[in-house]
């Protein structure tokens, strides 16, 4: 390497034109001459008078890799030197994941999530809206479990504090122990609008899927009425993955997999004896209906379809020799397929598209994109179900979206498993992973969480997720009611424990 006489930046033997300022070296480079007082870098007039910018015409792969190397070592850990190198015949790709930057979340926080209902009754006659509101969550690292697998106590990831419902001006406290209120002994507001939080039960007056509040609305014609539900939580960020790419500070790392803790696809139906195999494997679940046109929507998770199976199979012969066979590479091959093929529609209508119409579409919205992921780990037999919630910017807490990510049950190696004195079926993780906002067995503090999916070969449980508001029926040529709904978060965040990034890279699977 040298420099340049003019501006001092380093240059590569055979650069005939420094790429700093745009002179030429030792008076190389027939057939150009240098303007005067060039306006851009890299622009040179030739012979004719044309003016061209040799950047953008010659790309010298040699000054890419060392560029590349100086920021790795100047700035990175050595495991991620190791990683960067072990990706240099994708420069593009490195270089356009390092500029997209990492997505920072706290390490704990404390937050309100306020739902505003505006609803406006536009029939000229009586008429009611009733809205179902999922109750957040007890959530901790061991869903539905009493211990970790390692017998320990699990971490709190969502505790609800408090619930308030509020129509038009009246306030009421929802309890969150487990206390019931049916609608016969509903409270009441001064204007005749009932709330109460119902046992379970399919039907309209009862909670069909989870804990849930009720709200009713008895309007009058033309009234508009407001009304709101404040959820008050405390989350903390967690990890299910054991790999020095995790912040130190984020409980669950340590008893945490990764592709070298993995069990096999033959372990999986010996882990908490078959239950989510039998469960949340089904080759096809939930039938989206049918198009206006009557031709089929498909299911939902459908990894019996061509395309699936062929993407699988794409997926499995990217391992690394030796990993065919270990689940935890499959899913995290298939995680990262979804990052490079898949991406965002910011478009999607309301009904999701299946599995495969995602791939096939090759793009989808978070439901539809988990859709296909779970839909191809199914190929495996890999369990996964869905959650819904809503989602905040975590740097400003202030925009919401709803959301949909997914669960998956990943079984740790025997020898691993006994090394650890832990009985073989109680040695697997159950773990978020949200493909769309690049959460690999990740829960962070951004994300409120108010129902997890049940067993339900039918696809029912999820339908009434989908649909949780029932009107009075609009007649022809009348104006039906107008419902329209806003989150936001309430005053009085905090935040706590320092902040972390989750960059978005690709795993080394060797």
């Amino acid at each position: 390497m040298g420099t340049c006489p003019h501006c001092r930046a380093v240059t590569l033997p055979g650069d005939a034109v420094c790429y700093t300022c745009g002179r030429f070296l030792k008076g190389q480079g027939t057939g150009y001459s240098m303007p005067n007082a060039p306006k851009r870098r890299g622009v040179v007039v030739d012979e004719k008078g044309r003016t061209r910018n040799i950047m953008k015409r010659r790309r010298n792969r040699q000054r890419s890799v060392f560029m590349l190397a100086f920021v790795i070592f100047a700035f990175l850990s050595p495991q991620a030197r190791e990683a960067a190198f072990g990706t240099v015949d994708n420069l593009d790709d490195y270089l356009a994941q390092l500029l997209q930057g990492p997505l920072i979340y706290p390490v704990d926080a404390s937050f309100g999530v306020e739902r505003t209902y505006v609803v406006e009754n536009n029939l000229e006659r009586p008429a009611f809206l009733q809205e179902t509101i999922r109750l957040p969550l007890n959530l901790t690292s061991a869903y539905g479990m009493a211990a970790n697998i390692d017998g320990s106590t699990p971490s709190a990831l969502q505790t609800p504090e408090s619930f308030v419902v509020t129509v038009a001006g009246e306030s009421v406290s929802v309890p969150l122990d487990g206390t019931v209120l049916e609608r016969d002994n509903a409270w009441t507001t001064s204007d005749g609008h009932e709330v109460w939080w119902p046992s379970e039960a399919d039907d309209q007056e009862h909670c069909s899927i989870t804990a849930c509040v009720k709200v009713r609305l008895n309007m009058n014609a033309g009234d508009v009425i407001e009304f709101s539900t404040l959820s008050n939580v405390a989350v903390s960020s967690y990890t299910w993955w054991s790999h020095d790419r995790v912040d130190s500070r984020i409980a669950g790392g340590a008893m945490g997999i990764n592709v070298d803790r993995s069990g096999t696809f033959d372990d999986m139906e010996n882990r908490r004896d078959g239950q989510r195999m039998d469960e949340f494997s089904d080759p096809k679940w939930y039938n989206l209906g049918t198009y206006e046109d009557g031709t089929s929507r498909g299911h939902a998770i459908d990894s019996t379809a061509q395309i699936v199976q062929d993407t699988a199979n794409l997926i499995s012969m990217r391992l690394p020799e030796g990993r065919q066979d270990n689940v935890y590479a499959f899913a995290r091959a298939s995680f990262d397929w979804m990052h490079e093929s898949i991406p965002y529609d910011e478009l999607a209508k309301t009904t999701p598209r299946s599995g495969p119409a995602c791939l096939a579409d090759g793009l989808g919205d978070c439901d539809e994109q988990t859709n296909a992921f779970l839909s191809i780990l199914r190929t495996k037999g890999i369990p996964g179900w869905f959650v819904f919630g809503a989602l905040v910017d975590p740097l400003t807490f202030t925009t919401w979206e709803l959301h949909a990510w997914g669960y998956i049950m990943l079984p740790m190696d025997e020898a691993w498993c006994a090394s650890n004195n832990i009985a073989a079926n109680d040695c697997f993780v159950e773990a978020s992973v949200d493909v769309v906002n690049n959460k690999w067995l990740l829960h962070t503090t951004n994300a409120y969480v108010d129902w997890m999916e049940r067993p339900d070969s039918t696809g029912d449980a999820i339908a009434a997720a989908y649909q949780s508001t029932i009107f009075t029926s609009a007649g022809n040529g009348e104006t039906p009611i107008q419902r329209s709904m806003l989150v936001s978060t309430a005053e009085g965040v905090q935040l706590d424990g320092g902040s972390y990034p989750v960059s978005r890279l690709a795993e080394d699977l060797r």
